[in-house]
């Protein structure tokens, strides 16, 4: 993955979503677009102002996955919100971030804690968490006691407090 391949890449995936976003704006949708963190300079861009910018885009997302990379959850998490909000307040569109909801167990409920307050900290109020039920339905992705994450996950998202 040379400099010129990597700048490659980037400019046809930003003109393929942006191509993409105009198309469904014409036809009267509305687009969201999460874009990966950079983590290890092959499964993401680096630059997202080009898709933020899009004609027609509404919302622009990222989903810092801080256990899944291995981060520290505030400073992934805070980090890659205030990205978000920074672009979607340039590009007067709506920021998203998705919190995550798999490969999780009971023992991180203040990681989870954390990210959701990391990212309001940023100014981010349009949360969401991958996935359903925190993946108890999934064999790769399953959280260690999944109806407890799920339930530590949208209490933390929606600000109720916990049962029993």
């Amino acid at each position: 993955m040379t400099p010129e391949v990597r700048a490659f890449r980037d400019d046809l995936l930003a003109t393929f979503v942006r191509d993409l976003v105009a198309h469904v704006d014409e036809i009267g949708g509305r687009s969201t677009v999460c874009l990966l963190p950079p983590v290890d300079g092959i499964h993401a861009i680096d630059t997202w102002e080009p898709i933020a910018s899009a004609p027609g885009l509404d919302t622009i997302a990222t989903d810092p996955y801080w256990s899944f990379f291995d981060a520290d959850v505030e400073q992934f998490v805070g980090g890659m919100s205030q990205r978000i909000a920074d672009l979607a307040t340039g590009n007067q569109v709506t920021p998203q971030i998705w919190i995550q909801g798999f490969m999780l167990g009971p023992e991180q409920e203040d990681e989870i804690h954390a990210a959701v307050a990391a990212a309001r900290g940023a100014g981010v109020e349009d949360l969401w968490t991958w996935g359903y039920e925190a993946c108890g339905h999934m064999s790769h992705l399953r959280t260690r006691e999944p109806e407890r994450v799920w339930e530590i996950l949208t209490c933390a998202l929606t600000g109720r407090p916990q049962r029993g």
